[in-house]
């Protein structure tokens, strides 16, 4: 089975090195990106003249879907580039909530600029035609629920907010939500990681809050000790078709500067040492890799890739 995450749907300062190897004058389209090694990271591709940002994401298909207010690029390893697509025709100007259900990927309850109001509208885009197609209301009340995490799990997606404890679903064959449950987590604490796996969903977050798993049989959550043994807050996480990726660090102008992938078959954290570009850095996995979407500054976005 697949596994997925949720993206909590704000974008973060990453701080590191520099890496003095970047292409700073070269053109993106004769750049040739540096040969894989396992362990290690690479810059794939850069745009300049592009910022892309309050970015989420979600795959289909071998090919990543990013959107950044009513712009939307997809990147296909294979191809190595951003390509800009048809705009998002929803309502909103930044955030969202992102994730795939069968082979459609959805986005929607897109915040206002001023962050006071939230639309609570669904699309749905089909990859072959890169069509958006408008799909029933949330079914519950989005002011005060804080960034959204989704995490699909067979024909259901699970969705729950940071600033509630409140839990729903949504089918999209049926196109219907419905109210799961509450989670008791102690509200002083951040949990930010919603991550489905097998019948399973983990709720995590930063180290001294433990961690929550709901058992997707009979809907009920049993508190668990720390999975993570991570020093500091987990940072926003990778929309993923197979891996959960939290970035460790607190919420200062300079955060931790590495990244944990959760091992289903342990459940513990392993350490991804992170030596890519700087700036405002959020990602994906396709396969065996994890790419990163970076802008370090206003005027430039790169795609750095990770290799297993």
């Amino acid at each position: 089975m697949k596994h997925y995450l949720c993206l909590m749907l704000v974008s973060f300062l990453f701080s590191c090195g520099k890496n003095d190897s970047l292409p700073d004058q070269q053109d993106p389209d004769t750049y040739v990106p540096p040969a894989a090694k396992s362990g290690t990271w690479r810059l794939m591709t850069f745009r300049d003249n592009l910022y892309i940002g309050d970015r989420t994401f979600f795959v289909l298909s071998q090919t990543a879907y990013i959107i950044s207010g009513k712009n939307v690029y997809t990147y296909e390893p294979t191809l190595n580039k951003l390509v800009q697509i048809e705009d998002f025709p929803g309502g909103g100007e930044r955030g969202g909530i992102s994730f795939m259900s069968g082979n459609k990927g959805y986005y929607g309850i897109i915040s206002s600029t001023n962050d006071t109001t939230s639309n609570k509208n669904l699309w749905e885009l089909d990859p072959g035609t890169k069509k958006w197609l408008q799909k029933k209301d949330v079914g519950f009340d989005v002011n005060g629920v804080g960034s959204l995490m989704a995490a699909p799990n067979g024909n259901k997606v699970y969705v729950k907010g940071t600033g509630k404890p409140y839990v729903y679903s949504y089918e999209p064959i049926t196109d219907e939500w419905k109210f799961v449950n509450r989670v008791n987590a102690n509200s002083r604490y951040l949990y930010f990681i919603f991550y489905s796996y097998g019948n399973k969903i983990l709720l995590d977050g930063e180290q001294a809050a433990g961690a929550w798993e709901m058992d997707l049989t009979t809907n009920l959550w049993t508190k668990k000790s720390s999975l993570n043994g991570l020093v500091g807050v987990p940072r926003p996480n990778w929309v993923s078709t197979d891996k959960c990726i939290s970035l460790m660090g607190g919420f200062s102008a300079i955060p931790g500067n590495d990244l944990y992938e959760f091992n289903t078959n342990t459940e513990k954290w392993n350490l991804i040492p992170y030596t890519g570009g700087n700036g405002v850095v959020e990602g994906f996995t396709i396969g065996n890799k994890l790419y990163t979407v970076i802008s370090p500054n206003f005027n430039r976005t790169e795609i750095w890739e990770y290799t297993f």
